[in-house]
């Protein structure tokens, strides 16, 4: 299995989704009124956010039945996109367009979860996720918007659709079972799995995730007031070659991503976060088209973050599927809660003090995380953890050598393998991080866990301390 099929797949997804639903966007404006466009929008975000929810929890629950339901999904987002397009009609759009939008947010359930265990399996996640994204906004950009054959783009979907139904049936469940395969099929230790530091960790990256899309919102609420307060409404599209800045974004996000790691890439959003803020507080005038695009580095570069840590950090979860597409869940959670309490309608002066308050609290939440601490490994373990040795850690020759005897006699108890015993030895003389004790024995973090579900299951203990006292007072 290579990489490039993980790209294809997650490029296929993310083609078809932006295609449809920027078809609705394009032609809904001919058959519905205003406010109908408005509460359909939002009909469809809360569509989709639920279809993404969804998947999260059916994915690993229901795997024999996925097949069928993409293949359902498919069709129904194929016969709205050729709807839309060729039989316009007002309850066309209303009614059924949100069910198949729906569908469209399921299929991407999988898409995620499925290039997660990819990531996993193959790293480079930066790479396979911006060449995924500028795959299919170069695809999308040339037959939408500029090719303008309305056959032509519904032949290629159509034609799309059928082949993501055929590689989730093929490909999908290859990587699932070669990921499953991969770690030995074992359950999950708990205790192991998601300390509850980790647990703040991913709670501050999901408020950082909120709050840079929250800035991404206010970002084009005052584009919108300035375009309309200069007349420069005419000269602007969401579908014009601004557009294309999205590409390079994100090709250069995934580049730093996969060089210099997660702690750069978060520094550089920042830094776009805060930028945006300088130019609501400060520009005053400017050309329409340097603005549109001085907005579209903002929401690539967080579209980027966001999927780029999600992919990666989610296969270490209780719910992978659901931390794969928690990025997207958080984005129409957002985008919902500013539409329900009317944000746009905020005094200008009012909304960029709430932004301001945004762009602390993400500030706030990166310095904690560790993301500004070069150097030093991010703190998703208690930091206290890390620098604490344990205080079975053997430390003159004596008790070095009782140290060993004790091993050797728990290794032979537990019919333990050499390579389980040299996992054990490193976890129980040290309160190191799972990521530092994984680094020291050069192997990954998956392939840690692996061993240490065989140790727990071949001794029968849940935790590394009971581990770390049944070698101090071992049973005669």
């Amino acid at each position: 299995m290579k990489r490039s099929r993980i790209i294809l797949y997650f490029s296929l997804y993310i083609f078809l989704y932006t295609t449809l639903v920027s078809g609705v966007s394009l032609t809904g404006a001919e058959v519905l009124s205003i406010v109908e466009q408005q509460r359909m929008y939002y009909a469809d975000m809360l569509a989709l956010t639920l279809g993404f929810f969804s998947a999260g929890f059916f994915v690993e629950k229901y795997r024999e039945r996925q097949s069928l339901f993409v293949d359902v999904f498919c069709v129904l987002a194929a016969i709205a996109l050729v709807g839309i397009y060729f039989f316009p009609d007002r309850l066309f759009f209303l009614y059924y367009v949100p069910l198949a939008v729906y569908g469209t947010g399921f299929m991407g359930g999988l898409a995620y979860y499925k290039t997660a265990l990819g990531i996993r399996l193959f790293s480079k996640g930066g790479f396979i996720v911006a060449a995924s994204q500028a795959a299919a906004f170069i695809l999308q950009y040339f037959l939408q918007f500029q090719a303008d054959v309305p056959l032509l783009l519904c032949a290629v979907s159509v034609s799309g659709y059928l082949f993501f139904a055929l590689l989730t049936k093929g490909f999908g469940m290859e990587i699932e079972k070669k990921y499953m395969a991969f770690i030995s099929g074992t359950e999950r230790a708990p205790e192991e799995r998601v300390p509850e530091a980790s647990k703040a960790f991913a709670f501050r990256l999901c408020l950082i995730t909120a709050g840079s899309i929250a800035l991404a919102a206010f970002f084009d609420n005052w584009l919108e007031r300035r375009m309309t307060e200069s007349a420069l409404t005419g000269e602007l599209s969401a579908f014009s070659w601004p557009r294309l800045i999205l590409i390079p974004v994100f090709l250069v996000c995934g580049l730093i991503f996969d060089r210099w790691g997660e702690k750069l890439l978060s520094v550089v959003v920042f830094c776009v976060d805060l930028i945006s803020v300088l130019i609501i507080l400060l520009l005053k005038s400017g050309q329409a088209q340097i603005i549109l695009c001085l907005f579209y580095v903002l929401v690539s570069a967080v579209s980027a973050w966001y999927q780029i840590m999600f992919l990666h950090r989610s296969p270490d979860s209780k719910l992978p599927a659901l931390w794969a597409v928690m990025g997207r869940l958080i984005d129409g959670g957002i985008t919902l809660f500013l539409a329900l309490f009317s944000v746009s309608l905020l005094p200008a002066a009012l909304a960029t003090a709430v932004a301001l308050v945004v762009l602390i609290v993400i500030l706030v939440c990166m310095i904690l995380n560790g993301y500004f601490a070069f150097g030093v490994d991010s703190p998703e373990r208690d930091a206290k953890a890390q620098e604490t040795e344990n205080v079975s850690k053997a430390s003159t020759p004596s008790e070095r050598e009782t140290f060993s005897r004790k091993l050797d006699a728990f290794s032979l108890q537990y019919e333990l393998t050499l390579r389980e015993k040299d996992v054990l030895k490193a976890l129980t003389q040290s309160e190191k991080p799972l990521t530092k004790v994984a680094a020291e024995l050069e192997i990954s973090r998956t392939m840690l866990y692996r061993y240490l579900n065989r140790i727990y299951e071949k001794t029968g203990l849940s935790s590394r301390e009971e581990l770390a006292g049944a070698l101090k007072d071992p049973k005669e």
